[in-house]
């Protein structure tokens, strides 16, 4: 671009500085290189990591000077916890630094991940990569993780080579979708036993009530209440009469005094 505008203006030399060794200091080559840089073309995540962490480790500038300064020119808020997951990034290994680069992963879901060992990380990754989790179910997988292996002292490898993560691993019948559901479940259910016990004794229960598809009985989230939630479509008034009459049966059964009962 530079070439065609020197041609536009009808230039037929152009200067350029050729510096030899030693003859900027490390500050100087790299604030000639971030500004040459940052006029040109947006930097991805990875970049600004580097950035920021050039600045702060071998510039020796403070973090808040960082912050103020040099986080707005790359795109971001001028926020401390901002700078710290930028500042994090570079904890990564190069497996999950591609999917930083791709935008396949955000910068908070990124920095817990940086938050492992390069070990946990590469296990991490080969757990993860053939699932479908979108940011919201990859940060809840991580979280369970982190909390599983702090709470039963176990390592990532020990967790991921247990039932029933490696009978999911090897199953090659099921799709995407249905593998990432049935990771997440395990995960549940290993994070939350008593919870994971409560939920199925009550979907188990809730079938005896042999309510229409069409309508959803639902407990309080973590049977944390005392209240069932109740919730139904219909096209017409007669299938609208019908699922009245069905929820008036299910009121006088066994099984919903069971299902209160849980509560």
């Amino acid at each position: 671009r530079r070439i065609l505008v020197a041609q536009i203006l009808k230039w037929e030399k152009i200067k350029a500085r050729i510096f030899i060794p030693d003859e900027l200091s490390f500050e100087e080559g790299f604030k000639l290189n971030f500004y040459e840089n940052l006029g040109t073309r947006d930097f991805n995540l990875i970049e600004s990591a580097m950035a920021v962490s050039g600045f702060i480790n071998r510039c020796k500038k403070e973090k808040e000077l960082v912050q103020k300064k040099i986080l707005p020119l790359l795109g971001f808020q001028s926020g401390s916890k901002i700078l710290q997951q930028l500042l994090s990034l570079i904890r990564l290994v190069d497996e999950w630094k591609m999917l930083v680069v791709k935008k396949e992963i955000s910068l908070p879901n990124a920095a817990k991940v940086s938050s492992f060992t390069p070990k946990d990380q590469r296990i991490l990754f080969k757990a993860v990569s053939d699932l479908k989790l979108g940011e919201n179910k990859l940060r809840q997988c991580l979280e369970m993780i982190d909390e599983i292996c702090r709470r039963d002292e176990i390592s990532f490898e020990q967790l991921f080579t247990s039932s029933p993560f490696t009978q999911l691993a090897q199953d090659e019948k099921l799709n995407i979708t249905e593998k990432t559901e049935l990771f997440r479940k395990a995960l549940k259910a290993r994070r939350y036993p008593e919870f994971t016990r409560q939920e199925e004794k009550f979907q188990k229960t809730r079938k005896k009530l042999t309510l229409p598809p069409s309508v959803r009985l639902e407990p309080p989230e973590f049977f944390e209440g005392d209240k069932l939630k109740v919730t139904f479509k219909f096209r017409s008034p007669e299938e609208l009469r019908s699922i009245l009459e069905k929820l008036e049966t299910a009121a006088y059964s066994e099984a919903l005094k069971s299902l209160l009962e849980m509560l």
